[in-house]
C-alpha cells in the first residue's frame, strides 16, 4: 500500500511538472520571460529576445534596458552588439552605432560581413564617404 501511494504521488508530480514544462515551451514569450529571470548562463537570450521583439514592433525605448542587461550578462554576443548598433542608429547616435557594429564583427565567431556592411552604411549616412569606401574594400 505504501509503495502504491508512492507511485501515485510520483506520477502525479511528474505529470504536473511535464504539463508545466509543455505550457512554458509552447508559449514563446513566456519561455523567454522565464529564461531571462533565471540564473541560467543563457538568460541573455531571454533579454535579447525581449529586445528583438521591442525593436520589431518599433518600441525602441523599451529595447535598450534588455539590450544592456543582455550585454552585461554575455559581453561576447555579436547579436546583442548588432541590436545595440541598430538602436543607436535609430537614435541618431552614429558614433555609438558604428562602435557597436564593429564590436559585433569582432565578436562574431564566423566574422560575418553583414556587420561591416552596417558600419559602412552608417559611415555613408554620416557623410564619411572615404571611410565608408575603405570599409567596403575591407569587405571584399
Amino acid at each position: 500500500m505504501v509503495l502504491l501511494t508512492f507511485y501515485v504521488l510520483f506520477f502525479l508530480f511528474f505529470g504536473y511538472r511535464t504539463w508545466q514544462r509543455n505550457l512554458i515551451y509552447s508559449d514563446t514569450d513566456l519561455f523567454y520571460e522565464r529564461l531571462s529571470k533565471s540564473e541560467s548562463p543563457y538568460a541573455s537570450y531571454g533579454y535579447g529576445y525581449k529586445a528583438r521583439v521591442a525593436i520589431e514592433q518599433g518600441r525602441w525605448e523599451e529595447a535598450i534596458v534588455p539590450l544592456k542587461t543582455a550585454n552585461a550578462i554575455n559581453p561576447k554576443s555579436h547579436m546583442i552588439y548588432d541590436r545595440l548598433g541598430l538602436y543607436y542608429f535609430q537614435k541618431n547616435d552614429f558614433g555609438k552605432a558604428i562602435s557597436n557594429f564593429r564590436k559585433a564583427y569582432d565578436t562574431c565567431p564566423y566574422k560575418s560581413s553583414k556587420h561591416l556592411v552596417k558600419v559602412a552604411m552608417t559611415e555613408s549616412h554620416t557623410g564619411d564617404y572615404a571611410q565608408a569606401a575603405q570599409t567596403y574594400e575591407r569587405i571584399q
